[in-house]
C-alpha cells in the first residue's frame, strides 16, 4: 500500500491490515513483476533457493487499489457474490 494510495483510504493503516492477519482478503490492485526481486536465493520458486528464502514469486500487486475482508462464515472463494466481501474503508 503506497503512501498515496493510503492518503486517499485513511483507514488503510499498518495496524488496522495486522490486525486481519488470519482472515481471507482479496486485493485489487495491477499485476507486475518486480525483476528487483529476481533473485534465486531469496525467491522459494527457484528449486536452488537458499534455506532462508523469503519471498514466493517475484509476481506482486502495486499499487493495491481496493481491499476487501470476507465475511461470509463458511469463508468467500473466487464466485463468491459481492455482499461476501466487506470493503476495508466501511469496516467500523
Amino acid at each position: 500500500m503506497t503512501p498515496y494510495i493510503r492518503t486517499q483510504h485513511p483507514k488503510w493503516t499498518f495496524a488496522r491490515v495486522s490486525a486481519l492477519q488470519g482472515q481471507q482478503v482479496k486485493i485489487v490492485g495491477q499485476l507486475m513483476a518486480d525483476n528487483v526481486h529476481f533473485n534465486q536465493n531469496d525467491d522459494c520458486g527457484f528449486h536452488s533457493a537458499a534455506s532462508g528464502c523469503w519471498r514466493s514469486t517475484v509476481w506482486e500487486i502495486h499499487p493495491i487499489t481496493q481491499f476487501y475482508v470476507c465475511k461470509a462464515a463458511a469463508g468467500c472463494t473466487v464466485s463468491s457474490p459481492t455482499g461476501d466481501w466487506t470493503n476495508l474503508d466501511d469496516m467500523p
